[in-house]
């Protein structure tokens, strides 16, 4: 029968390879924590979790058993992000991770585990652990743009859908505050789309100036203003970021 059931999904690499019928969250929390202690954290992922699955008792042990998971789809966001320190540092938007229970990052064809380390709830900034020894970093730029600056978004819109390739669009600092007068954001004309959030905004050095945030969103702006929005984009000042990445002593 289908139905609403806890299970203990084990995920090796960001792939589900098990599932095991558990009676409550407690006990599968308890299972969790017991089996966390056996484990390789860098590649093995243990999630307790309400799923949709085909169930049936066993033969052997009169017991309930997850024959078939069906909403195994538990990585339903993507985002972008960069990296900023030798050792794996990686800075991306705190909405790209906030709903997350796992967050792994791909860098050169290869999946790894990262740890929140740090997040700014206010400025939409989240800082993360990896195990990641990056070929390259990128350095953040000593002084906030200027207007009329160019500018390049780098990112992955639509995560793989489109193709697993980086996207960059280039355009310029249009505006040096966002919505409403806010001094943390800058506005910028490069297009950017769902999956560009947490991605690099360099200038002509390749220093980061900002970090994709949001677009205006369309159906606001007709409500707002009656007429839809063309590249009306928004980045997180570098001087914000500085001040984020600095008192988490990177």
């Amino acid at each position: 029968m289908v139905e609403t059931v806890v299970a203990l999904l084990l995920f090796l690499n960001g792939n589900m390879v098990e599932h095991v019928y558990k009676d409550s969250l407690k006990i599968c929390n308890e299972s969790k924590k017991i089996a966390e202690q056996v484990v390789n954290p860098l590649n093995v992922t243990f999630v307790c979790k309400e799923v949709k699955a085909k169930t049936e008792i066993d033969s052997g042990s009169k017991q309930k058993k997850i024959v078939k998971v069906f909403d195994n789809n538990i990585f339903t966001g993507s985002g972008s992000g960069f990296f900023i320190s030798d050792e794996g540092h990686l800075v991306t938007n705190y909405h790209v991770v906030n709903y997350c229970n796992i967050n792994q990052v791909n860098y050169a064809g290869k999946t790894s585990k990262a740890k929140i380390l740090a997040y700014d709830r206010l400025n939409d900034l989240a800082l993360l652990e990896t195990n990641i020894k990056p070929k390259d970093k990128f350095d953040i730029a000593t002084q906030d743009a200027k207007l009329l600056d160019d500018i390049y978004v780098a990112g992955y819109p639509f995560g793989k859908a489109v193709s697993s390739s980086v996207k960059v669009t280039k355009g310029v600092v249009s505006a040096l505050a966002g919505l409403q007068n806010n001094y943390a954001l800058v506005q910028i004309d490069a297009a950017i789309q769902p999956g560009n959030s947490g991605g690099p905004i360099v200038n002509t050095n390749g220093d980061v100036i900002g970090v994709a945030v949001a677009k205006l969103d369309y159906k606001d702006a007709l409500e707002s203003y009656g007429t839809i929005p063309e590249n009306t984009n928004f980045g997180i000042k570098s001087s914000i970021l500085k001040n984020f990445t600095s008192a988490n002593n990177i």
